[in-house]
């Protein structure tokens, strides 16, 4: 009966650890660093080099909270200040933490775009990803029904459970972005993004669970700006589906521009305030503020929970900011 009940907890554990990584993490400034939801805008960007990292925390009142970090480096080769193709090359890294049996993620890629101008308004990019992904847990974290003694727990003592704590997958992905340049007025994006295209397993215990399921993204941002004004308005949405689990993300962001100081095709660049919302559709308003430098740009972001989980989470969402630097020249 012990032993029944042994192998019941063990199952239990790994399904929780698989079902709490059901889906990727998911970031509420997602513009700052395109290239961890499509790989087709590695290298679509005013410039010639973009460098960004991210940290998140997510339900600081709920157990251990969520903590993720994100860093990413691209640059576009063969680009000029006019309209020409060019390829785009970028790597990223991303590594997340969660719940009390401290599961973690760590993430590798290399990505590459190739960007194909149409005409002077349409820009089409393919891209590509390639990466490593580790998956581990942290078995300190967990305790067994061998570690009681049948009236006490005790620390450190051998739990005896086949478990596997780390394993890694080789992972793909691709996107296609379009690009329409609107001239002075501003530009749209749209994308489409497919990962996880080698459905990698989740494995802990010596025990196969289902594959990591497909994700698809599509996402769009507009840029718009009024003549002989300093404000500009960017409404931008995102749609991602993963298995059983969606994500629904639109809102807008306004700019005030300070100071101009130079022009990159259709897009002024100077030092400017950026502020706004966005709904994450059953979960979460999202406030976001950001101030840019110049090549430099620091976005603060706070997720007010609005889902049925505000009762754990007493309304205190996430927390999450992100640093860009954009060389132009």
């Amino acid at each position: 009966m012990m032993r029944l009940k042994k192998h019941v907890i063990v199952v239990f554990s790994v399904v929780l650890i698989a079902n709490a990584q059901g889906q990727d993490v998911h970031f509420s400034q997602y513009y700052a660093s395109p290239i961890f939801m499509n790989p087709g805008t590695t290298g679509s960007f005013e410039g010639k080099m973009r460098a960004a990292i991210n940290y998140r925390n997510q339900w600081l009142t709920v157990g251990k909270p969520y903590s993720t970090y994100s860093a990413s480096y691209e640059i576009a080769l063969l680009k000029k200040k006019q309209s020409t193709n060019y390829l785009g090359i970028g790597l990223n890294f991303l590594q997340d933490k969660a719940g009390l049996a401290a599961f973690k993620r760590t993430e590798i890629n290399l990505a590459l775009a190739y960007n194909v101008q149409l005409n002077e308004a349409n820009n089409v990019a393919l891209g590509v990803q390639g990466g490593y992904h580790l998956r581990s847990v942290d078995q300190s974290e967990l305790t067994w029904d061998s570690q009681y003694n049948g009236s006490q727990y005790i620390e450190g003592s051998e739990s005896y459970e086949d478990i596997k704590p780390t394993f890694g997958n080789v992972d793909v992905a691709a996107g296609l972005l379009w690009r329409y340049v609107l001239g002075k007025q501003g530009d749209i994006n749209v994308g489409f993004g497919a990962a996880h295209l080698t459905r990698p397993k989740q494995q802990f215990a010596g025990t196969s669970l289902d594959k990591l399921p497909m994700k698809f993204t599509i996402h769009g941002e507009g840029r718009f700006t009024k003549r002989m004004s300093d404000l500009a308005y960017y409404p931008n949405f995102l749609v991602a589906l993963q298995g059983p689990n969606r994500e629904i993300n639109a809102g807008i962001m306004f700019r005030y521009m300070m100071k101009e100081s130079s022009k990159y095709t259709s897009f002024v660049r100077g030092n400017s305030v950026h502020f706004g919302a966005n709904y994450r559709l059953g979960d979460a308003v999202i406030i976001i503020l950001a101030l840019e430098l110049a090549d430099w740009k620091i976005g603060l972001s706070y997720d007010i929970t609005v889902s049925k989980f505000t009762t754990a989470t007493s309304s205190v969402g996430g927390f999450e900011i992100t640093l860009v630097y954009m060389k132009v020249d």
